[in-house]
């Protein structure tokens, strides 16, 4: 399962699919970034402003897993609240890769859930220069089951790269591309 559907989750959703898990599930929005996801793979999409209840979208995961949960959870949403959401969504034995949880917010967890589930956490913080390698290697052997360009969803002269944020952060666009043209 993958925790957020914007640049780095669509990425995390192409590389799953490719490893063969029997189904892959993405949780985000907006609904062009969860289309996307389900062209390039993901068995199902839940989109959290169609259900914006964290209880209610653990229970579509652990109906979507026979009541079992996801046997790994990749959360690269950002959202400080998915890590407690996430971990609900994993199932016993699992394994839960934190990357986008950067937020100096706190959150409210019982560490008895890492304990009863007996999960492996792991978090990640950026990358070093084989990990970049090797990203532009799996999307080289990778380029004629995902298009990439799928994500560049506009191109701005860098003079915009304020707009660019603020468009990517505000989920109107997913990767907007900056050129050194004007």
């Amino acid at each position: 399962m993958v925790q957020g559907s914007g640049p780095l989750g669509l990425f995390a959703v192409a590389k799953a699919v490719t490893m063969g898990p029997r189904r892959v599930i993405v949780v985000g929005a907006p609904a062009d970034r969860l289309a996307l996801a389900r062209r390039w793979g993901a068995a199902e999409a839940i989109d959290i402003t169609e259900v914006p209840d964290a209880a209610d979208r653990t229970e579509c995961v652990m109906g979507l897993t026979g009541g079992l949960g996801a046997d790994v959870v990749v959360e690269m949403s950002g959202a400080p609240a998915a890590f407690t959401e996430g971990m609900a969504m994993l199932r016993r034995g699992g394994r839960y890769l934190l990357v986008g949880q950067i937020s100096p917010a706190q959150v409210t967890f019982n560490p008895a859930l890492a304990v009863m589930k007996q999960a492996s956490i792991v978090g990640v913080f950026s990358g070093a220069i084989e990990h970049y390698a090797r990203a532009l290697q799996f999307m080289e052997a990778h380029h004629e089951r995902f298009d990439w360009t799928e994500m560049i969803t506009s191109s701005r002269p860098l003079t915009e790269i304020n707009d660019a944020m603020d468009a990517m952060r505000g989920h109107r666009e997913i990767k907007p591309a900056l050129t050194m043209v004007e």
